[in-house]
């Protein structure tokens, strides 16, 4: 079929400015019915990635797993940021995803039902993600038209940023879920839905986020004042005093978490840059990996929708659209955010989950503008044939995309999906096994610390995660308090300076399995005794081992960028270097 421009004004959107003008043909009929299949075919890839992405941060594992488990099931490991004396971590935020882990926790039991409420919260945060995400293609349907909402539902559902941050329990994840409905609702004009879910994604999830958040919130202040303030007040009022309480509960003392994180990180208590700092350039080497040329369209936005407007079309009965301001004032998120965010010593790459649904948004809208864009700057003879030719560029675009994004999924739960695999090999509860100290099994990481999935994966009550001496010089997660005390105690060692603490290490007689990584030797071969021999030496222990189960896990030190960073056949398998990631279990 022949491709053409676009020649009927389009309508104005709901929020009442007139929509950005799209060259490219609508390709989605606009009916529930298509919608509710997009929604069923997002909320299978956000199931997908609940049960096969890795945790990509052990700040995941130790300061939102970790004490979930806690409430659970009553114990877990506590860092220093949940001990009293900081209290900077909201135990609400975590007590919302009890509305699920809980209810599972019952039907599931406590051995090894606990990976069936791992895999339930990743779950609904997933389909909750889903849901925003067609809420999201909707609104853009009303701003911008249906080639565009088609396209930003397409980037949204497949690119690997969006799909490892979905099923994260992190408040980072937790604010883009709802900057993403913010988003949404600004553009249908709905404000008291912006302002609900901004006060939600800040007060409840991440308060830094609220610099991402404050474009929509200032529009809405501007469209409806008064009412904004009172919603913004009663808003307050319903996300911020059941934190309070529980931060009561929970930690015994009167204080408010959120409030002192903010105070640590900006108001000059506290020093993130003790975690690890980062050049300008890594959040753009991170976005070219996770969202590859959705980083360049949403960068664009500006010089394409500058070079559509250049020109009238060809019909010219067709009026230019001259505002584009609730779509680039969704749009300032991104670079504002981002500005923020790389002026900023400390980096991670968490911090940028905030904007990946609005940089969609805006990589699709370059897109739906980019043939009418290369059209405006040649000849008008020669019009029709560029945007027809740029119809189809888009196309090869998108497919390259979509393989990259599929590369880049595939590269990290092949190169580094070992640590939540070899923990399903750990023996059922009621083994014959001879525990080393008080009926409890000791499963001790050394090196391998940070890349423990959580207590989720230990099998039974009788299973606890230990920490031995190891190359690490910081301040590792000590035992909640078992004394009665639980949330509201905390080991005297814990510290705000990353200061190691070697009253939080186990002994390593003491160890019943090991979790450790073993790289090739100089010959460039696994050594034999682990292929070969039952019994092995540890080289983090001393004593004999056993076999438990190991799987292969990629040496980066020794792999190249390319093959490391995306997945390519039979290239990756020839230049890549693996190790064995080992489950040991002490010998007699």
């Amino acid at each position: 079929m022949r491709h053409r421009t676009n020649l009927k004004p389009e309508p104005t959107g709901a929020a009442g400015a007139p929509k950005a003008r799209s060259s490219v043909r609508p390709v989605i009929p606009p009916n529930n019915d298509v919608w509710r299949i997009l929604f069923l075919m997002g909320a299978a890839v956000r199931l997908i990635s609940a049960y096969v992405n890795i945790v990509h941060d052990c700040d995941e594992v130790f300061n939102y797993w970790e004490p979930l488990h806690q409430l659970l099931y009553g114990y877990g490991k506590q860092t220093w940021e949940y001990s009293p004396l900081f209290a900077l971590r909201s135990y609400f935020y975590l007590l919302i995803h009890m509305v699920v882990a809980g209810p599972i926790r019952v039907i599931a039991g406590e051995h090894f039902g606990k990976t069936a409420v791992f895999y339930a919260v990743r779950s609904a945060l997933g389909v909750t993600q889903a849901v925003c995400d067609i809420y999201l293609s909707k609104a853009l349907a009303s701003a911008a038209g249906m080639n565009a909402a088609g396209l930003c539902w397409f980037l949204l559902t497949t690119n690997a940023g969006m799909f490892f941050a979905s099923t994260a329990l992190l408040p980072s994840s937790f604010t883009m879920t709802a900057l993403t409905a913010a988003t949404a609702a600004s553009l249908q004009g709905h404000q008291h839905v912006v302002i609900a879910t901004a006060a939600v994604g800040a007060l409840l999830g991440w308060p830094f986020a609220a610099l991402a958040l404050l474009p929509v919130c200032l529009r809405a202040l501007w469209l409806m004042p008064r009412r904004a303030v009172g919603l913004a007040l009663l808003w307050a009022i319903l996300t911020l005093t059941p934190q309070v309480a529980a931060d009561r509960v929970f930690y015994g003392r009167w204080t408010f978490s959120q409030a002192n994180l903010l105070m640590y990180n900006v108001g000059g208590e506290g020093d993130s840059q003790l975690y690890g700092t980062e050049g300008p350039l890594f959040y753009f080497r991170n976005m070219a990996n996770n969202l590859n040329v959705i980083l360049p369209l949403a960068l664009l936005l500006f010089a394409v929708d500058l070079l559509a407007a250049l020109r009238p079309p060809l019909s010219p009965d067709v009026p230019l659209d001259q505002s584009r301001v609730g779509l680039y004032i969704t749009y300032s998120a991104f670079p504002i955010w981002l500005t923020a965010m790389s002026l900023a010593a400390h980096k991670e790459e968490r911090f940028l989950y905030v904007v990946y649904p609005v940089m969609c948004m805006a990589a699709a809208l370059a897109l739906s503008m980019a043939p009418e864009a290369a059209g405006n700057i040649v000849p008008k003879s020669m019009r029709v044939k560029v945007v027809g030719g740029m119809h189809h560029l888009v196309g090869l675009l998108l497919c390259v995309y979509l393989l990259l994004s599929v590369a880049r999924i595939a590269a990290l739960l092949a190169n580094y999906g070992a640590p939540m695999q070899i923990l399903r090999s750990l023996p059922p509860a009621d083994a014959t096994l001879e525990p080393s100290d008080g009926g409890l099994k000791y499963v001790c990481v050394g090196d391998e610390w940070h890349r423990f999935p959580s207590a989720f994966f230990l099998p039974s009550p009788k299973y606890r995660l230990a920490f031995i001496d190891s190359s690490f010089g910081g301040l590792l997660p000590a035992d909640f308090n078992s004394t009665g005390l639980g949330t509201s105690g905390a080991s005297p060692f814990l510290n705000g300076a990353n200061r190691k603490a070697a009253e939080h290490l186990h002994p390593s007689a003491a160890c019943d399995f090991l979790v450790e990584f073993q790289r090739l030797n100089q010959n460039g071969r696994v050594p034999e005794e682990w292929n070969e021999k039952e019994s092995v030496q540890s080289s983090q222990v001393s004593g004999v081992w056993h076999i438990v189960a190991k799987k292969a896990f990629l040496d980066a030190s020794q792999s190249p960028t390319l093959t490391r960073a995306l997945y390519i056949p039979v290239l990756s398998g020839k230049k890549n270097v693996f190790g064995q990631y080992l489950l040991l279990q002490r010998g007699s």
